[in-house]
């Protein structure tokens, strides 16, 4: 299936829920300036060969690849291959990681988020006013939705702030009116 990248602004092809999530994840971090899918296909002497799912660059020049895999699917076969994925990474100064899924709140609000990728063509207009409400210190969810006039122009570009990372939000836990939201860090820092 073919999934939408905003860091790329192209669709990449990926073949399961779980790269799709792994995915939207790297897509969702500011530090992550690239983003491939099936990269490279490594081959080794005794005819092994593996297609890492993604590849991510940050914006250290980070280059790292990786397998998504559920942890009930990680047999002797994967583990064998990423091994080898690693320490080929680890030769030529990449990095090599396992995803095995984010908890399943995570991976809900990830999902809601993703559909806010997309800037409004008013956020210029409304990102000063929603970023001085955090001026001094966190608010919750519920102040800065309470901002919106009815029309939903302040909490399209919220949830639009959330998901660029301007904004943070936990994805770990349940949102609410009580979320408490601020702003986030330099990318980099």
């Amino acid at each position: 299936m073919r999934a939408l990248c905003s860091t790329t602004n192209t669709a990449l092809l990926v073949e399961s829920g779980l790269e799709y999530e792994l995915l939207t994840w790297l897509d969702h971090r500011r530090d992550i300036t690239w983003v491939a899918a099936q990269p490279v296909e490594l081959s080794w002497s005794d005819k092994v060969r593996h297609t890492p799912d993604l590849l991510s660059v940050d914006v250290r020049g980070a280059v790292t690849l990786w397998d998504a895999r559920s942890k009930e699917r990680q047999d002797d076969d994967f583990w064998l291959k990423a091994r080898r994925t690693a320490k080929e990474c680890e030769r030529v100064g990449w990095g090599h990681e396992v995803f095995e899924g984010l908890s399943e709140i995570a991976g809900l609000n990830l999902r809601w988020l993703a559909g806010a990728r997309r800037a409004p063509q008013w956020l210029d207009a409304v990102r000063p006013q929603l970023l001085e409400q955090l001026a001094d210190g966190p608010r919750t969810l519920g102040e800065l939705m309470a901002l919106d006039d009815g029309r939903g122009f302040q909490t399209s570009c919220l949830w639009h702030l959330i998901w660029t990372q301007e904004l943070v939000v936990d994805l770990d836990h349940l949102w609410d009116q009580d979320t408490v939201c601020r702003r986030g860090q330099a990318v980099g820092a």
